[in-house]
């Protein structure tokens, strides 16, 4: 009757539309980018598509009509993975529709379980490759592409390189986990050159000969050609020989603001070779050198260990960095020691990942005074999995660094001589927000150490503890202690399996009920009982507390314990309180189930914010 159609919506197509159809079909809607409107769906199928989707307003604003996913108007920023997974897409034959309609596309394949078929991939299944390439080559909107574990290999990936290409709206690329060959990545490379700016190209198997491809390629054209802002290489099997090639050619990119070369297999020589290629243009934010070849201890190798280490600091520091990350090189306590020293006048870096490094007590001292220093600005420090606990050394070095006007007594495995006498100088830090000392040996002498030496670090708001079995309770109330004088920012707290038992729970819970900041405890695998749950119930019953989640998982409370907490809950239901964790309890009565003593209107949404009841 000459009255224009505002809005078309579908669910699927019987069968693969050609692609010059394809074509058409999209010019005739709208392609205005809009906000969603309307609920997310929710994760099943539908039968029908429902009649309310869109905005009618906005329908009888566009010039042509809208196009409908089901209830996801089209073109869309992106799509739920939850409801539109590759199966979901595969299955109704529109992946060429979400390529030219959606600007953040996820094809990786769902995670198999035992016994389940094999995923459907874009590389397992017949002519999905075509599809892909043929809706890239056409697509103005496509600007991420998420291709991980898509069994692409050498041949896929040098087709798809014509289609990167051809997608100048192209911006993000992760090809990761795809045993990609060297011809492959080299033509991806150039093929992003004037549009990619994130690609990912980790755990392809490249080796040596596929980093000199890399080399290659980079090589080609002019030097300041590339747009690549962040180039991922992790697990990649690439060791000396091919590091170095590649780290001349990565002086090219001078837009590169991050790195990621972990889990390979070059030295600290070739790294502090490539941590100069990479900062050549003063523009790097972000290292990642974890898991490579271990870090030479002995004399004889200081040279190359201080060749990476000058290079936080002095004149050959790169102003721009701000996260480090070497987990697992192997440094121990000599190349720990170089790295906190160089660390201590460095104004720039705020994050430092130094976890499982074999860090003992010989390194606390330079760590305490990095810490100390007012040069230095970092935020977040990872330590985890280290032994710098053993025989109190870093408690001790905090100790004498942070508390003004008292002498300590240093072990000799902290000093050249067997004891000493040393003056401790006022000190604070600013900057740390976040410490991480996880499995690390600390005791819960050393933890009372540590908590006078807290009130030096004012920054300091998360602190990790988990899996340090000689906390015990003396540590718990150490740490009480300082919460109750109020001489700490500290908002999240983990004393995971720290052999906590009742006692030094009802001091952490009368310090919490006072200092009332508190945001997040986990309490998890300790030794707590039915004696503790009534100082914990206090707790969550005070309504002007801020805790929002408490794991007490994994512990020895009983019915009756439980049924406390419920009853401390159910006095503060509109609190900040969102989640208590009480799975797993090891108590020989314990049956963790709900009170239904408390009953009335309170019972569900008491119950509701308890996790694991049985």
């Amino acid at each position: 009757k000459g009255n224009q159609i505002a809005a078309v919506g579908f669910s699927r197509f019987e069968a693969e539309i050609e692609p010059e159809l394809q074509g058409l079909f999209i010019r005739c809607f709208s392609d205005v980018l809009q906000p969603q409107h309307g609920k997310p769906m929710k994760h099943r199928r539908r039968r029908e598509l429902r009649h309310s989707v869109g905005n009618s307003e906005m329908a009888a604003e566009a010039k042509k009509p809208l196009m409908f996913l089901e209830d996801v108007q089209l073109p869309s920023e992106e799509l739920q993975r939850s409801t539109f997974s590759l199966e979901e897409i595969l299955s109704r034959n529109i992946l060429w529709l979400v390529v030219m309609s959606v600007c953040k596309v996820d094809l990786t394949p769902a995670p198999g379980g035992m016994g389940q078929e094999k995923a459907h991939s874009i590389g397992s299944t017949p002519h999905a490759l075509d599809i892909l390439i043929s809706a890239m080559e056409r697509s103005s909107l496509l600007s991420s592409l998420l291709l991980r574990s898509s069994h692409l290999r050498d041949s896929a990936g040098q087709l798809l390189s014509v289609a990167v290409s051809r997608c100048p709206s192209l911006r993000e690329l992760d090809l990761s986990d795809n045993h990609l060959g060297s011809k492959a990545v080299a033509k991806l490379l150039q093929a992003g050159r004037d549009n990619l700016q994130v690609l990912d190209l980790s755990r392809n198997k490249l080796g040596d000969d596929g980093a000199k491809a890399l080399a290659e390629a980079l090589g080609k054209g002019p030097s300041s050609g590339y747009s690549l802002a962040v180039l991922r290489l992790r697990s990649n099997g690439i060791g000396d020989e091919g590091g170095e090639a590649l780290a001349e050619a990565l002086m090219s990119i001078t837009s590169l603001t991050e790195f990621d070369f972990s889990e390979n297999q070059v030295s600290v020589q070739i790294s502090a070779v490539m941590f100069r290629a990479v900062c050549a243009a003063k523009a790097l934010q972000r290292l990642y050198l974890d898991g490579n070849l271990p870090w030479p201890t002995s004399e004889n190798c200081e040279v190359q260990v201080t060749a990476f280490t000058d290079q936080l600091s002095g004149p050959l520091a790169v102003a721009s960095l701000e996260v480090l990350s070497l987990r697992r090189c192997k440094m121990h306590s000599s190349g720990a020691t170089k790295v906190f020293e160089s660390l201590s006048s460095n104004q720039t870096l705020r994050k430092l990942n130094l976890a499982c490094n074999g860090i003992r007590q010989s390194a606390a001292n330079a760590l305490a005074m990095m810490l100390a220093s007012p040069s230095t600005a970092i935020e977040e420090l990872d330590l985890r999995d280290n032994r710098l606990g053993s025989q109190d050394a870093l408690a001790i070095a905090m100790q004498q660094v942070f508390l003004p006007g008292q002498t300590v007594t240093m072990e000799s495995k902290l000093s050249a001589s067997d004891s000493s006498e040393i003056e401790a100088k006022a000190a604070e830090n600013n900057c740390l927000k976040t410490l991480n000392l996880g499995n690390n040996e600390m005791t819960g002498e050393a933890l009372t150490r540590l908590a006078v030496a807290f009130s030096g670090l004012c920054a300091l708001q998360e602190l990790y503890l988990y899996h340090n079995p000689y906390i015990g309770d003396v540590g718990a109330q150490a740490l009480a202690d300082v919460l109750s004088r109020g001489a700490t920012q500290l908002q999240h707290l983990n004393l995971a399996a720290c052999s906590i038992a009742d006692a030094g729970c009802q001091a952490l819970m009368v310090a919490i009920g006072e200092y009332k900041a508190m945001k997040t405890l986990d309490l998890s695998c300790n030794a707590i009982g039915d004696d503790a749950a009534g100082s914990v119930s206090e707790v969550l019953a005070q309504k002007d507390c801020e805790l929002e989640k408490l794991c007490l998982s994994m512990n020895c409370m009983s019915s009756y314990g439980i049924s406390k907490l419920m009853e401390g809950v159910a006095e503060n239901l509109d609190g900040s309180l969102r989640e208590v964790d009480v799975a797993s309890q090891e108590s020989s009565h314990a049956k963790t189930s709900f009170n239904e003593e408390i009953g009335g209107r309170s019972g569900p949404k008491v119950k509701s914010k308890f996790v694991g009841l049985r």
